[in-house]
């Protein structure tokens, strides 16, 4: 209950919405495994406890709909300066 009370930070919700519209495209393309990298603990935690405990907000709830049509699902946090990796396989993804 607490998690779902505590207000995300503007940016963090505009990460969330990222994630839904990349596990979207991941959908489309046919994908069966994810694993999202996110430099934002708060992000990573939230969807996390989201995915176990269930929540009333409509972007956790598109979020968790989508999560069983992969048969592996992961997200963790990774720091921003360990990221540079993972945007650059991004970058590559957003180009075809």
């Amino acid at each position: 209950e607490e998690l779902y009370n505590t207000k995300l930070e503007i940016g963090s919700l505009g990460k969330l919405c990222d994630i839904l519209d990349d596990l979207d495209i991941l959908i489309d393309r046919g994908y069966n495994n994810v694993l999202v990298m996110t430099d934002s603990l708060e992000v990573a935690t939230v969807v996390q406890k989201g995915l176990t405990g269930g929540s009333n907000s409509v972007l956790f709830r598109r979020i968790l709909q989508r999560v069983p049509r992969f048969q592996h699902w992961n997200i963790y946090h990774t720091p921003r300066e360990a990221n540079q990796e993972a945007d650059r396989l991004v970058k590559l993804t957003h180009l075809e």
